[in-house]
């Protein structure tokens, strides 16, 4: 019997909610929403700092959106 305890039901929920929100901006790309993807990436970055999927995805939209300044400095942030 695997009882899960506070700390890993929270960590699952972290988990769902990552893989949810990210799934959400690759979306919101591929339809070509991309003020919308953009604004869900920084929303994500705020809460994954230090996830590096979050300033990717900024960085792709904004080279998208040939804005290669801002693309350059989340491309900085990856590193």
């Amino acid at each position: 019997m695997n009882i899960k305890n506070e700390e890993d039901n929270k960590r699952d929920e972290m988990k769902s909610s990552y893989e949810s929100d990210y799934q959400l901006i690759l979306s919101s790309i591929e339809r070509k929403d991309l003020n919308k993807a953009e604004k869900l990436a920084k929303k994500f970055s705020l809460a994954w700092p230090a996830v590096p999927n979050g300033w990717s995805a900024l960085a792709y939209i904004n080279f998208i959106k040939k804005d290669y300044k801002k693309s350059i400095e989340y491309n900085e942030k990856l590193l």
